[in-house]
């Protein structure tokens, strides 16, 4: 079940970027107020953002800078939280090659997520 999803058409990156940039920075702020709204940070141990190529890290850059400039003190205390990790494709799919990531597995040892993946493959 999904509990926020983010669809936005990102145009060909052209001479001029302007469209480019404008529709990844409506993305981030969808994404930014998705976690705002659905990720309760005093739970939650990690979150991990991934995706192939790099705008999960450019979105986790473009994060801290807004919650610095907002003074989104929630999210700055939980900075370490925030993981960035590879993924091949954007889809449900990714999440099994996430999981399987050892880098994420470090990242999310001693939480509810490890419990149910060890759970699945008991």
């Amino acid at each position: 079940k999904d509990v926020h999803r983010v669809c936005v058409a990102l145009p060909r990156k052209r001479v001029t970027t302007t469209g480019y940039d404008k529709a990844i920075v409506r993305f981030y702020e969808q994404v930014y107020s998705g976690i705002r709204d659905h990720v309760n940070l005093d739970l939650v141990k990690c979150v991990v953002l991934a995706g192939p190529g790099f705008v999960k890290d450019d979105f986790l850059t473009w994060m801290m800078n807004r919650a610095t400039q907002t003074g989104d003190s929630q999210i700055l205390q939980k900075k370490s939280a925030f993981v960035a990790a590879h993924a091949s494709c954007v889809h449900r799919q990714a999440l099994k090659e996430l999981l399987a990531d050892e880098q994420v597995q470090k990242s999310i040892a001693n939480t509810k997520a490890m419990e149910h993946l060890k759970a699945l493959e008991g």
